[in-house]
């Protein structure tokens, strides 16, 4: 290629097709929100009480379209998982023990982390703030992230390496804290990469009358894993397509394909073996209404409603998901949304 070419294509603005598509979805209102056991966000969303809704052993999915807070569901999960459960006779309510992300989509934010951690830390501390000195802050979320381990693979080939090795990797790195998250954003980030392989295997120079799909390792592993550790396993999927109502999310019909061929249509969303998946989490975006006025153009506090269900059951519960500048996760003040113990 000459060195104009190269230059021209350089100057050409690229994003990837899901970007593409995810933009062209249309938006469906919202249903109402339904009322059982209150569980808030804001600190409570992973516990080992027995009114919490995800505990160690869980395989949870969340799905969900683009910037629906799907990660940001992820980096509180995670939270909770690495505080640990008390500091210097303090009570902090973690369950101080090791996250490991696979942060496929190379969009994982220590920074958001830390901040989340800061601001449930300050909640706990309320009580006794003479404690909630800088030292202290620095010391406790340090001791956190210590716990916080991130990997970045580049396919499904490295994402199956990278989960069988794992064991290895904990017992030389962590032998003494057990592993209670293992969370893959997304787990469908590699589908097109898998789907041509599959589809043009003599495209990397080793023709098979049977090429196996690279994803059916990383199911493998995870199995492998899930068995070992029992850990609250993570999964996040993108969709693509119309957001579904949630009187839909009583099956895996709710999943939009692309293709109407079978053989093309999006990854399962329950890559686990039939029956593992324990919880499946819907994310809808509430689209954000313009500012009052062009004095106050600040916009409202991006808002999102989930939906939780168990595979095999009818009940879905479900709760509000607000994040405030960025970093809290609570309910609105003066209002109140309850979800379902699944």
């Amino acid at each position: 290629m000459s060195k104009a070419a190269q230059t021209l294509l350089e100057e050409i603005h690229s994003e990837s097709l899901q970007v593409l598509l995810a933009s062209l979805r249309p938006h469906s209102g919202l249903s109402e929100v339904a009322h059982a056991d209150t569980i808030s966000t804001s600190s409570s969303a992973v516990d080992t009480s027995p009114s919490s809704t995800f505990r160690l052993g869980n395989v949870v999915e969340i799905q969900g379209p683009s910037a629906s807070g799907k990660s940001h569901l992820v980096y509180h999960l995670v939270s909770h998982c690495i505080i640990p459960p008390e500091y210097e006779d303090c009570a902090l309510g973690g369950w101080g023990k090791a996250a490991m992300v696979f942060d496929s989509d190379n969009t994982f934010s220590i920074a958001r982390v830390k901040q989340i951690l800061l601001k449930r830390l300050e909640s706990r501390f309320a009580t006794q703030p003479h404690l909630w000195t800088a030292e202290w802050r620095s010391d406790i979320v340090e001791k956190c992230l210590d716990h916080l381990h991130i990997f970045k693979p580049s396919s499904s080939i490295q994402l199956a390496a990278t989960l069988r090795n794992l064991p290895a990797y904990h017992t030389d790195n962590l032998p003494h804290t057990d592993i209670g998250v293992l969370a893959v954003d997304s787990i469908n980030a590699f589908y097109w990469m898998d789907r041509f392989i599959v589809e043009h295997p003599s495209s990397s120079g080793k023709a098979s009358k049977a090429t196996v799909n690279p994803f059916q390792h990383v199911i493998s592993s995870l199995r492998a894993l899930h068995a070992a550790y029992r850990p609250l396993i993570l999964l996040t999927s993108w969709l693509i397509g119309p957001n579904q109502s949630s009187s839909n999310c009583t099956s895996d019909r709710q999943h939009p394909s692309i293709y109407a061929d079978p053989r093309h249509q999006l990854r399962s969303t329950t890559p686990m073996p039939s029956g593992t998946i324990t919880h499946r989490v819907t994310m809808s975006v509430i689209p954000a209404p313009q500012p009052l006025t062009s004095a106050d153009p600040k916009w409202p506090s991006p808002q999102f409603v989930c939906s939780i269900q168990k595979p095999g059951h009818d009940s879905v519960g479900r709760f509000m998901l607000q994040i405030n500048d960025g970093v809290d996760c609570r309910l609105p003040e003066g209002q109140k949304f309850l979800v379902s113990v699944c």
